[in-house]
């Protein structure tokens, strides 16, 4: 930090090398949505340890993490810098991006790595599908493009509540007969509950399916919209014989 300083340049990504002794490494790059001052990097070795603790607890899958001994070194390499006067207060302060950018960051000290995100919208059929959460200060990747064309998308306007993972529910028949559907979208009778409260109204089925092609990806099901006797709107998902909530509107 004080060469930077020394070269009137700040870090806006770092990469955190963990050492421990038997001479693993453990490597994580860490982006800022500005740049790192000393705070900010000891939290992102203690939260960098936390993942590390957490991913070597008894009961886990041997193959999926590494148990990690002590730690005997620690390595912070400066991946992207930027000129410091980019990143200098106003003449009138720091204005509220930085303080927005302090009082979010504490947050995130107080609830971990991954307790404050930002959403980024993403290309997809399910709701969950569609969002991408992003720890605060990383840089988010969307993997499918929102701009194209995704037959059986729910058009606007959408749930304002999303359920990722979804929700399972029990929806039935009157008197809890099972609902079924045929090929062509027919349903052996209409939604009467959603687990205990009585449906008033409702629409569908839309169909959905994926990767009809490919049978290790393959995903299909039936949408519906059910209004319940709170007046709790609520878009569900028959898939494979069982009821999902994708969403609640409000």
């Amino acid at each position: 930090m004080l060469a930077l300083a020394d070269a009137s340049a700040v870090c806006t990504e770092v990469r955190i090398d963990l050492t421990d002794d038997d001479g693993a490494v453990f490597s994580r790059t860490w982006l800022h949505p500005t740049c790192f001052d000393a705070g900010d990097l000891v939290d992102r070795v203690r939260w960098q340890l936390e993942s590390l603790a957490a991913d070597s607890r008894p009961g886990e899958d041997a193959d999926a993490a590494r148990a990690f001994r002590g730690i005997v070194g620690v390595r912070i390499a400066p991946v992207a810098v930027d000129d410091a006067a980019h990143h200098q207060p106003g003449l009138f302060g720091s204005g509220t991006d930085e303080r927005l950018h302090h009082a979010v960051s504490r947050v995130q000290t107080l609830l971990g790595h991954t307790g404050v995100a930002t959403a980024a919208l993403s290309g997809g059929r399910l709701l969950a599908d569609r969002q991408v959460l992003t720890p605060w200060g990383e840089r988010p990747v969307v993997e499918r493009d929102p701009a194209q064309p995704w037959p059986g998308s729910l058009p606007a306007p959408l749930p304002a509540e999303v359920y990722s993972p979804m929700r399972p529910v029990r929806v039935t028949g009157a008197e809890g007969a099972a609902i079924s559907i045929g090929t062509r979208g027919e349903i052996s009778c209409p939604p009467a509950l959603i687990d205990d409260s009585e449906v008033i109204g409702w629409a569908g089925p839309w169909p959905v399916h994926e990767h009809r092609w490919d049978a290790a990806r393959s995903r299909s099901g039936h949408r519906f919209q059910l209004l319940d006797a709170q007046h709790r709107a609520w878009l569900v998902l028959h898939s494979d014989g069982a009821w999902w909530a994708e969403g609640r509107y409000r």
